[in-house]
């Protein structure tokens, strides 16, 4: 099961006589609001000064301003 990186998505009971899983809703949601997403960002600031929310958002800021700084450059 966790050859897809999938069991973290299930909550499993067993029992002598019995077998159960049910999805674990809150861990699906939170992956799922990163999905499509697949960057590898390393800092070497720790989780207090700069969370990985913030790191995120940071780097997606740079793409912006890359963006725009293409597009100066661009205009005659």
């Amino acid at each position: 099961m966790n050859t897809f990186n999938v069991e973290k998505h299930f909550i499993i009971e067993i029992e002598e006589n019995s077998f159960s899983y049910h999805r674990n809703q809150s861990t699906i949601y939170a992956e799922a609001i990163l999905d499509g997403l697949y960057i590898k960002i390393r800092t070497s600031l720790d989780e207090e000064t700069l969370s990985a929310t913030d790191t995120v958002k940071a780097d997606k800021n740079l793409s912006q301003l890359e963006q725009a700084f293409r597009s100066y450059k661009t205009v005659d």
